[in-house]
């Protein structure tokens, strides 16, 4: 459904967000991983504080996996994960 006034902000129709977002960190002998998937994204365009042209936040939804050792002790969980993706609604 689109709201009767989204004609007035001239955006273009949702960008295309990443399919996948995967994190890796290390230090030392701790290292982490991090693999989220979206699965469905919604986009909210706000007006800006700074200009005429709005600005996009795209929220997405999926499962995210998150493994590692850390101190020397194995982690690990899966989980539904929500990333946001955000940038100008003009582009």
């Amino acid at each position: 459904m689109v709201p009767p006034l989204a004609g007035t902000l001239g955006t273009p129709p949702m960008a295309a967000v990443p399919g996948r977002l995967l994190i890796t960190a290390r230090l030392g002998e701790d290292r982490l991983v991090l693999d989220f998937r979206s699965h469905t994204a919604g986009r909210i365009a706000n007006p800006s504080e700074t200009s005429l042209h709005p600005f996009s936040v795209h929220e997405t939804l999926g499962p995210c996996t998150v493994e590692g050792r850390v101190g020397g002790h194995t982690i690990g969980f899966h989980t539904e994960g929500i990333v946001e993706f955000a940038g100008g609604a003009h582009d």
